[in-house]
Parts: structure tokens; sequence; C-alpha cells
């Protein structure tokens, strides 16, 4: 008995993609700050893909999915690696960080480096108030440092 196979096709093998959104590389955070780590990850095959394995080089593994919140690690430098499997194999990405004791910050801003805008804004539409004068208004503002000391 023979066997024949007519029309064999090879299926490429693809890796999933994955990209760490947040922490970036060379963030520093103060030792008293959490962390939230956020990756996107998806593979041709099987679409978006939620199996994120987040590790520390320091600290270990520190939880599943693609978004951590609330995460306190340890004095020090660390190799942050985000690791996902697909149908086309398992990827990972890392991003070096730092948890410092942050003092005497001076983020040295210029007078216009501040800007304020609601969440959805739509550049057609006149500028709304929603700063109220005379109040106290709770603004939220993220600062990233960049470069050196």
């Amino acid at each position: 008995m023979e066997a024949r196979v007519d029309n064999l096709h090879r299926v490429a093998s693809h890796l999933p993609r994955l990209t760490i959104l947040s922490p970036r590389d060379g963030d520093r955070n103060d030792l008293s700050n959490r962390w939230t780590f956020k990756a996107e990850a998806s593979d041709i095959h099987t679409g978006i893909l939620t199996n994120i394995i987040w590790n520390s080089s320091r600290d270990g593994l520190l939880g599943a999915g693609p978004v951590l919140g609330e995460i306190t690690l340890s004095p020090g430098s660390h190799r942050i690696t985000a690791t996902v499997s697909g149908f086309g194999g398992t990827v990972t990405q890392s991003v070096e960080v730092a948890a410092i004791a942050l003092t005497n910050v001076d983020p040295k801003l210029e007078s216009d480096a501040l800007r304020v805008q609601p969440l959805m804004f739509d550049p057609v539409a006149p500028m709304p108030n929603f700063i109220a004068p005379n109040e106290t208004n709770h603004v939220v503002v993220r600062v990233r440092k960049r470069g050196g000391y």
C-alpha cells in the first residue's frame, strides 16, 4: 500500500506581535509610587492575545494579563519582561526601569509646557471652561523623566 499526498501546503509560522506600552525603557519611579504595566499582543491566527506574563529581573513573577496595576517594585534597577505565546510561538520584550528614592525633584518646566484639555478634545469645537475659577480643581499630572539625572 502506497500513500500519496498531493497539493501539500506549508503553513508559514508567524510569531505573535508584542508591544510594551508602559512602562517605557528608562522610566524611573519613586519607591513610594506604584507601577502600571501595559502591553498589547496579537497573532495572525488567534487575534488579540491576553496571556501576557510579566517578570522582573529582581522580583521575579509580577503577574499575568495585558494590564497590571498597583505593582510595587523593590529598590533598584529592573529588567521588566513581558512574554506571550501564540499559535506561531513565544516572544518576549523587555524594558529597563528603576525604582529609586526621588528627592528634590525639579522638573524645570517651561511656562507653556503644560496644557489642560478634556479627555475627549475636539479641536474644531469651542474650548469649554471646564476649570472652575475660585474653586478647588483636581488635575492629574503624569511626569515622565527622560535623559540624565
